[in-house]
């Protein structure tokens, strides 16, 4: 019985790799995603940086530093603006000894 039972298994481990080599992956439909944010952008009111996190920074702290004159500036805004630099990141976990890119105001 053990036999059979190991025999059927290493069967359709077998089949299960064949196919697996054979068909693989489409890879083809996979987006790259490019490391410059400006391209596809009408003309912004804002510079683009690329700034990297420390520890403890989060997306409003690093606006303050970059843009120091700018004393109300609506969070709204920043946070949309920042998803359009950087999409598919999250504005409220940014990682540590990581760069993101960051409007500065004009």
């Amino acid at each position: 019985m053990k036999k059979t039972i190991i025999n059927i298994f290493i069967i359709l481990l077998l089949v299960s790799i064949y196919k697996d080599l054979t068909l693989g992956t489409d890879i083809s439909h996979n987006i790259k995603r490019e490391d410059n944010p400006t391209e596809g952008l009408d003309k912004q009111a804002f510079d683009i940086l690329k700034v990297k996190i420390e520890a403890g920074d989060t997306v409003l702290t690093v606006m303050e530093k970059i843009n120091p004159s700018l004393s109300d500036l609506n969070i709204e805004q920043i946070m949309e603006d920042f998803s359009l630099l950087n999409p598919n990141i999250d504005p409220n976990h940014l990682q540590s000894n990581r760069f993101y890119f960051f409007p500065k105001y004009n």
